[in-house]
């Protein structure tokens, strides 16, 4: 499912499909009942740009706040957001490094 879902939301040359993948994808990850499927999602959402940028942003904001007291699952916000594809990737992980909850513990 997870693999599928990676290649439906791999279309997103238009604006119009950019939109589709990311609505396909926060569904994903809204309804996802498992790390698994959460993550997936969240991978997938990290980097999105154009029309589904504004998704992207809510869900990371919404994984942060679910996951600001747990360590581990922190660390995977912050691993996710260092792998997400996206031309301006360095600047992000430089900003993240500063980030309050940032340790390299």
């Amino acid at each position: 499912r997870n693999v599928l879902l990676g290649y439906i939301s791999a279309i997103r040359e238009s604006p119009d499909e950019q939109k589709a993948a990311a609505n396909i994808a926060s569904t994903h990850f809204n309804s996802a009942t498992g790390m698994s499927d959460k993550l997936a999602a969240l991978n997938i959402l990290a980097s999105m740009t154009g029309e589904g940028a504004g998704a992207r942003d809510a869900a990371l904001e919404k994984f942060y706040d679910e996951a600001k007291d747990d360590p581990l699952r922190l660390n995977m916000w912050f691993s996710v957001q260092a792998g997400a594809d996206l031309p301006d990737v360095l600047d992000r992980v430089v900003k993240l490094s500063k980030h309050p909850d940032f340790t390299l513990k």
